[in-house]
């Protein structure tokens, strides 16, 4: 293709008036130039023009995944306090073409963002992850054991009322979830206990008879009444979940009172009025992380309890009592529930583990990992190989076979 066209898509994405086709193009393009000094080039000429417009990311990490992009390029030896003064264009010529790279950098990942789009994958890039047969994406699957020990796999039945249980029905509904509806007639309903769970590889989105909403991450499971009574509203969980809470108010007292919301995780409780939050209770999240995003939440485990802030994640060890507080990110805490991967600053093993849970698979290691870390989103609608793609950019080599990943430096 002439390079006036990669030029102009060049262009494009760094005004950004790039449409979603342009960059998946120019991204497709970029990764099979062979010659750095085109790059260079490129990214020199768009940071001379766009410098003031855009703030990309960090000078520091901006270097590093220069490395990461050029590997075959030697660190320039430059000591930055000698040669301040003395010789300031090759380091500033070297600053500006980190900055510029991590943006062509972000632009390759963004292959991953368009979850309408087919990505586009060049042979050179495939060729560095050795597939015999590519693993596939996660999706909605789950299995629902209701009171009486029935089960339903329900990404195997229609959409509709899949049984009743008393005076509750339970209904698939046109888009995926499960929901409950309570008979208007019915005076008081039976309280029975379901029980939704997801394999490896599965994720559900599941309405509680109180209107409230629970997404179930991978390897998640859910127990909880067919109804809820006036007192507290409680339910258990094991892996992770995303809830959104409804708020429900009992009449039947002379001064209306809000009805609690509990969450059980093993000795954990996490009480709620009505708010957004997630926790994370994986035997490798390092302990019970409880995650605000609106409202309030209270932690409790035996006579300590914690209230958190929107922004703010608990963690609690289980081998103690101690509940840390601190501020966070919150969207890397729900990436999951959006759809995507968000990892910051995160190893190898790290990165691993959640791809295990999504794809179904078990890695095994050879010889000693790279200490490195990474940084980015990545569409969990994505094969495994697509996702291995950009780890390749740091000189990680893996081995697709059937459900095993061999990973090695």
């Amino acid at each position: 293709m002439d390079s006036s066209r990669r030029t102009y898509l060049f262009y494009r994405h760094f005004d950004g008036t790039a449409t979603p086709d342009e960059r998946l193009e120019l991204a497709a393009l970029l990764q099979g130039i062979e010659n750095e000094k085109i790059i260079q080039q490129l990214m020199a000429e768009a940071w001379d023009t766009f410098s003031g417009q855009r703030d990309i990311f960090p000078e520091e990490q901006s270097e590093r995944m220069l490395q990461n992009v050029l590997a075959q390029r030697p660190e320039p030896s430059v000591d930055w306090e000698e040669h301040a003064h003395s010789s300031p264009e090759p380091v500033f010529l070297w600053r500006r073409i980190s900055i510029a790279v991590s943006a062509l950098l972000a632009l390759g990942i963004g292959l991953y963002y368009y979850k309408q789009q087919s990505i586009t994958v060049t042979e050179k890039a495939v060729a560095s992850v050795i597939i015999n047969n590519d693993i596939q994406p996660g999706g909605n699957k789950a299995l629902l054991t209701l009171s009486d020990g029935k089960t339903i796999e329900l990404d195997h039945v229609s959409k509709g009322v899949l049984t009743r249980q008393g005076d509750v029905s339970v209904i698939k509904t046109g888009d995926g979830q499960l929901a409950y509806r309570v008979s208007k007639e019915a005076k008081s309903a039976r309280i029975g206990y379901n029980i939704l769970k997801t394999p490896r590889g599965g994720q559900y989105h599941l309405v509680l008879p109180d209107g409230s909403k629970v997404w179930l991450n991978a390897a998640s499971s859910i127990r909880y009444p067919t109804a809820f009574d006036d007192v507290a509203r409680r339910v258990e969980i094991n892996g992770e979940a995303y809830f959104e809470i409804n708020k429900v108010t009992d009449k039947s007292t002379a001064a209306p009172r809000r009805v609690p919301f509990i969450v059980k995780v093993n000795d954990v409780e996490v009480e709620v009025l009505g708010t957004h939050f997630n926790i994370n209770a994986y035997g490798d999240a390092g302990g019970i992380k409880t995650t605000l995003l609106e409202g309030s939440v209270r932690i409790r485990k035996g006579n300590r309890k914690s209230l958190l802030r929107p922004g703010q994640q608990a963690n609690v060890a289980r081998q103690s009592a101690a509940i840390q507080v601190k501020e966070v990110d919150v969207r890397q805490s729900v990436a999951w529930k959006e759809g995507y991967f968000r990892f910051e600053k995160a190893g190898l093993a790290e990165i691993m583990g959640e791809l295990t849970k999504w794809y179904d698979v078990e890695v095994h290691y050879e010889g000693k990992l790279p200490d490195r870390k990474f940084s980015g989103e990545i569409p969990r609608s994505a094969t495994l190989s697509q996702v291995l793609e950009i780890l390749e950019i740091s000189k990680v080599h893996l081995d697709i076979a059937e459900k095993q990943v061999l990973l090695k430096p």
